[in-house]
């Protein structure tokens, strides 16, 4: 759980000044020591707003040691075009923890989660918001393995990626209708997510909403994936004991029961999601 924070300091909303249409899109963002990358996340997300409305942001700062706690007290003070909330937890307990409270915390109907680290561009957001809105998917995945989506990264990742891709194609058959199933860059309507709770050492929330959800309605957005320019990356390594705990997340998500199909359909029908 998130430690409360007072009103005026970060784990307090911001409500945007004047703008656009509110939508019922809520953007998750973890954050952990990414001081020099929040100010052009934070304008690139503002040009997005105005494109296609007010969201809400969800910024979790996962015990930040790097200022960037402060720069989001500054941020709440200030008018944006959409609605802020901070979320500031004293110690890191985890990306996935971490993201998962930014989602039980917002009451939007849809919830898009990305990095901070500039390599999810927002610019994809428009598409990925589109496509959940109108359309008959209940999950839009942002790809890079997509047909026009690309990728700029070293050689190694990109191996490193395409094993991920194959193993959790492998094992967890609803992952076999996505080219990028591991991707970290996805909007999904709430209720999918809802429910779900942290399992210490994991990361992957895709891989876990699939194989919690059956035969959900996928679709993906191409972007393309840069290399993050300024920090370092707090998930990927090229080292045994980060594949091992892949190798273990994957099996982890295999084994699980998806749940009860109709009981599940007819919540996403009461919460005004196709099914």
């Amino acid at each position: 759980m998130s430690e409360p924070a007072s009103p005026s300091g970060p784990g307090s909303a911001a409500t945007a000044g004047p703008g656009r249409e509110t939508i019922d899109l809520a953007v998750v963002v973890p954050v952990l020591d990414e001081r020099e990358n929040l100010p052009r996340l934070v304008e690139r997300l503002a040009e997005v707003a105005a494109t296609i409305g007010r969201f809400e942001l969800d910024l979790v700062d996962d015990g930040s040691t790097d200022g960037t706690r402060e720069y989001l007290g500054e941020l709440a003070a200030r008018p944006l075009p959409f609605d802020l909330a901070v979320l500031s937890r004293e110690r890191s307990r985890g990306v996935l923890d971490a993201i998962l409270a930014g989602a039980h915390a917002t009451r939007r109907s849809f919830v898009l989660f990305m990095d901070a680290d500039l390599q999810h561009p927002p610019e994809a957001i428009p598409a990925m918001w589109a496509a959940v809105s109108t359309g008959p998917a209940q999950v839009v995945v942002g790809s890079r393995h997509a047909p026009g989506g690309s990728v700029a990264r070293l050689a190694w990742r990109g191996l490193l990626s395409r094993g991920a891709i194959a193993l959790a194609h492998l094992l967890i058959p609803v992952t076999r209708r996505l080219a990028d199933p591991v991707s970290g860059y996805f909007v999904a309507s709430r209720m999918l997510v809802a429910d779900l709770r942290p399992l210490p050492g994991r990361c992957k929330l895709l891989l876990y909403t699939l194989a919690m959800s059956g035969s959900v309605r996928v679709e993906e957005v191409p972007f393309r994936f840069e290399e993050r320019a300024v920090g370092t990356s707090k998930l990927v390594g090229f080292d045994a004991s980060f594949l091992l705990r892949y190798v273990i997340e994957v099996l982890t998500y295999a084994k699980i029961r998806p749940r009860n199909r109709p009981e599940f359909r007819r919540r996403l029908a009461a919460a005004g999601t196709p099914a």
